[in-house]
């Protein structure tokens, strides 16, 4: 179950034209995968309306599923360009933070006490 739409993540990323379809097919499969990791995280299979700071939470990662796809931590690439990177994690310290929240083992009917005020006679 995806969390957020193309569009949004389209918006997001400000792409403005539309995919093209293997653009198309890589995007969604981003958002996908963002959904799944994001709802696994929360301990859900589905949600029917995501708080806007989950589906931001999605659309950041799919965005860098999108743009890094094989999660790389280093890069050679021509012309001597190189890139190392730190460990991959797919949700970030912050993002596991605020998913916190909305983790569905967290959602425990508490229990209320409650004190019986001594009975009264009205006086006659």
């Amino acid at each position: 179950m995806d969390l957020i739409t193309i569009e949004e993540f389209q918006a997001h990323i400000q792409q403005t034209a539309a995919f093209s379809d293997s653009y198309l097919a890589s995007a969604q499969a981003a958002i996908t995968d963002a959904s799944e990791t994001v709802l696994a995280e929360c301990e859900r299979t589905t949600w029917a309306t995501p708080p806007a700071s989950v589906a931001l939470i999605v659309k950041r990662l799919a965005a860098r599923l999108f743009t890094n796809p094989q999660q790389r931590v280093s890069y050679s690439g021509p012309e001597g360009l190189n890139y190392t990177g730190g460990p991959v994690r797919l949700l970030t310290d912050d993002e596991r933070e605020q998913l916190a929240q909305y983790k569905a083992s967290r959602r425990r009917v508490g229990s209320i006490t409650m004190a019986r005020a001594p009975w009264s006679t009205p006086a006659s």
